[in-house]
């Protein structure tokens, strides 16, 4: 793995130490974007998809996003499968997604009651940032069936 900017290299500096230290005795969740219920807090670092996603829309500006993929996960997603990773004691590292391509496009959509809010425009992709995580092998030791239609059916509600 190669990893290109210091917030990349940390974490993989941090699982080399462990792995190295814990032989075994290890549990390292590769997690990816989650989305949960809209909270504000004031001591929060920096803002992840559903902050923006809720600022921009009560801004009521015009916001132009790239439509490339990434891998999100419901917060209810998340709680099932870390309640299932502890009851099986599981150890090692584990990519915790749904392990599917999941467009901008379609959060959005999904956010918006089964369409793009207005204020919300796609652009070309400048900088392409997709990615979507193997889920493999978490699947294989949990046995739980992950889809987007549930991601969809959460950000509906939301």
């Amino acid at each position: 793995m190669l990893a290109k900017e210091n917030y990349s290299k940390n974490k993989l500096i941090t699982e080399q130490f462990i792995k190295k230290n814990y032989q075994k005795n290890y549990l390292i969740l590769r997690i990816s974007n989650l989305i949960g219920k809209h909270k504000k807090y004031n001591r929060k670092v920096s803002k992840n998809f559903i902050d923006n996603y809720f600022k921009y829309k009560k801004d009521n500006k015009i916001i132009y996003y790239e439509n490339y993929f990434k891998d999100f996960l419901s917060i209810d997603q998340f709680n099932l499968i870390f309640l299932k990773i502890l009851k099986k004691d599981l150890h090692g590292v584990f990519n915790v997604s749904i392990g599917e391509k999941i467009f901008i496009s379609e959060i959005l959509k999904a956010l918006g009651k089964g369409k793009i809010p207005k204020q919300f425009k796609q652009k070309k992709i400048i900088k392409d940032e997709s990615f979507y995580l193997n889920n493999n092998k978490l699947i294989k030791n949990i046995k739980m069936k992950l889809n987007k239609k549930s991601l969809f059916r959460y950000c509906y509600k939301m």
